[in-house]
């Protein structure tokens, strides 16, 4: 057998956790003797003059390669490329003249960041829509996002987080009425009045956890807008209340709701 050992695939991660500085990769080498196999960082080193050496195993556990561990040290954010090359350990002691790639990837630190139209503070409207973007990580922000309700005014108690029904990439919504599992109201009520806050953790593909929350209460609102005042400036006319509101308008006398934005 005049064929090289051929290092079929490694197992191990494609990317690492924000300040992760080392690892463990598995070889898989195929070949019809023992192996031993080496690695550097430097890409077209002779065998015999790599920097680090591999632990291989006596036999096939699989019955089909044998297995070489790894520990890779000194890892950065951005590229980390390593290059492995194996010899049998024939009479021949037939080695790699090519290298094998293996690249890791480190990352930053993953940030949630709660975004409109996230409710805070008194609101007054019970449909209410929790929104958090993710920054940084392994892939640029993608990651998923979990919402878990630890206070609100129903005494409900959410055993374990829910992914948000829109996550995955970089921007995560849910909205959120009465909660589903919940007897006493249905979910198109909205959320009743009170308190409520929201824990929301976030992970990406190098399992980098970030953590925030969503704090506000439902109020109800009997009173009616106050106008302050009116005024003409050129051609438009600026009307000032005394909170956000939503104003219509018509040459004629209408009902709200039958004029014009």
């Amino acid at each position: 057998d005049l064929t090289p050992p051929k290092i079929t695939s490694i197992l191990g991660p494609n990317f690492l956790k924000h300040d992760q500085t080392e690892t463990q990769v598995t070889l898989l080498v195929n070949d019809a003797n023992k192996v031993e196999c080496k690695f550097s960082k430097e890409q077209g080193r002779p065998y015999e003059t790599m920097d680090f050496q591999t632990l291989c195993t006596e036999d096939r556990p699989d019955q089909v390669f044998y297995y070489c561990y790894a520990s890779l040290t000194d890892l950065t954010q951005g590229e980390n490329k390593f290059y492995f090359k194996c010899k049998d350990k024939s009479e021949a002691q037939k080695e790699n003249t090519q290298d094998f790639e293996y690249i890791l990837k480190g990352s930053q630190q993953l940030q949630a960041i709660v975004v409109d139209p996230s409710p805070s503070g008194t609101i007054y409207n019970n449909a209410v829509t929790l929104a958090v973007s993710t920054l940084g990580g392994a892939e640029s922000g993608k990651a998923q996002c979990y919402y878990q309700l630890l206070e609100n005014p129903l005494n409900f108690q959410q055993a374990q987080p829910y992914l948000f029904v829109n996550t995955g990439e970089t921007t995560h919504t849910q909205s959120q009425g009465c909660p589903p599992d919940l007897q006493t109201c249905s979910p198109e009520q909205g959320l009743p009045q009170g308190n409520y806050k929201y824990d929301i953790t976030c992970n990406d593909a190098a399992e980098n956890v970030a953590k925030t929350n969503i704090e506000f209460a439902v109020a109800s609102d009997t009173e009616q807008p106050r106008l302050l005042h009116v005024y003409k400036q050129s051609s438009s006319i600026f009307i000032i209340l005394n909170e956000k509101t939503t104003c219509k308008y018509d040459s004629n006398q209408f009902e709200f709701g039958q004029g014009n934005l």
